[in-house]
């Protein structure tokens, strides 16, 4: 029987990473309701298109 690979990092899961953090970030300073994608773009530091793919 095949063993399923799990992949452990790499570049998507750096951007998870940065994108939960920048959320997180947003929300101690900010209403739930204030915070917007160019928003959270900015302060992950990644293009849009990563983050709409995730």
């Amino acid at each position: 029987m095949a063993r399923e690979m799990i992949r452990q990092g790499g570049r998507s899961a750096r951007i998870q990473e940065a994108v939960h953090k920048a959320v997180n970030a947003l929300l101690k300073s900010r209403d739930r309701s204030e915070i917007t994608m160019p928003m959270v773009v900015d302060a992950a530091g990644v293009t849009p298109s990563a983050l709409y793919r995730r």
